[in-house]
């Protein structure tokens, strides 16, 4: 009986010990912002979802927290590739059956990003990004 009770004392310190010192070995992502994305149809910005933008170890990442459902909108797969700066954004979205698109954004103003989805060289849709939270 003494053993067992060793043993789990045992394991409940390596635990203690072990969580605070995984922190350490790697970074916790930063929410960066969560982003509402707007494309042109032609008459209106249309609202397609909305983003969250991570830092983590001096990258960034992407990741949808919910995208609009519509017969018109294709919906992100996965989205990688992302840079992003005080001037400029820039990320790759998979929109299924091989098709990856570029995200060619500049900064319009505070909170504000405007610019081109292009798929395979071509412009396929005007964007604009806002900063919501």
């Amino acid at each position: 009986m003494t053993f067992s009770k060793f043993r789990i004392a045992a394991l409940f310190l390596l635990a203690f010990l072990f969580v605070p010192l995984s922190g350490f070995a790697q970074e916790q992502a930063k929410v960066v912002g969560h982003w509402k994305q707007y494309a042109w149809d032609g008459q209106r910005w249309k609202n397609l979802g909305i983003f969250v933008v991570y830092s983590q170890a001096g990258n960034y990442l992407m990741a949808p927290a919910s995208q609009k459902r519509d017969t018109n909108v294709i919906n992100t797969k996965g989205l990688f590739d992302v840079k992003f700066s005080e001037t400029a954004w820039q990320f790759k979205s998979d929109w299924g059956n091989g098709d990856i698109a570029e995200f060619e954004l500049e900064r319009i103003g505070s909170g504000a990003y405007h610019g081109w989805a292009y798929l395979e060289g071509k412009k396929v849709n005007e964007n604009l990004w806002v900063l919501i939270k």
